[in-house]
């Protein structure tokens, strides 16, 4: 139902849209849909042949960045979002040179399939037909948190070792200034 009423729009963004003229312009992010060109376990994989101590952390923790040696982390670290980073590209490219050459400036964030743009109704509605498109946010609000406490530890690889894999439902958890890559 939400998605034969909204569409790839989000509920505030459809609702504003209801009352802007097609010139009228807003601040959206764009979600680019689609797989990254490697998934995590081939990106990993990379990390394992180059760094030995990144293969003997994968095999421990689940996370080839679990190694002791601090400026070794940070290196492993820095490739993984080198080699995530240049895969996002691929993905959100069409989509920003489409916008750049309607004329418009787009953000493009390292290692994350989104774009922000301030884009008129009319395109809005347009970008929203393309099949690399697959969800459009307002984006004209200042993050707000919605929790008063959370806990500041990451235990997913420990559960998924002990089996459980999820039933294909996507959680993302973001804070400021930190989103975990090595996640699916």
């Amino acid at each position: 139902a939400r998605q034969a009423k909204y569409g790839k729009l989000e509920p505030a963004l459809y609702e504003r849209l209801k009352t802007m003229q097609p010139e009228d312009t807003v601040p959206v992010a764009v979600w680019i849909a689609g797989a990254p060109g490697r998934s995590q376990e081939e990106l990993f994989a990379a990390l394992a042949d180059k760094y030995p101590e990144a293969k003997e952390a994968l095999e421990r923790s689940g996370k080839p960045f679990d190694v002791a040696d601090h400026n070794l982390m940070m290196q492993i670290k820095a490739e993984y979002l080198k080699m995530l980073n240049e895969d996002t590209q691929v993905q959100v490219q069409p989509l920003v040179n489409f916008l750049q050459a309607g004329g418009y400036s787009v953000t493009v964030f390292d290692a994350m399939p989104a774009v922000s743009a301030t884009l008129s109704k009319s395109l809005i509605l347009e970008i929203m037909l393309r099949s690399d498109v697959g969800a459009i946010y307002l984006i004209e609000e200042k993050a707000k948190p919605e929790l008063d406490t959370a806990v500041p530890s990451d235990r997913v690889p420990a559960v998924w070792r002990s089996g459980f894999k999820g039933s294909g439902v996507g959680i993302v958890i973001l804070e400021p200034g930190k989103v975990d890559f090595s996640g699916p």
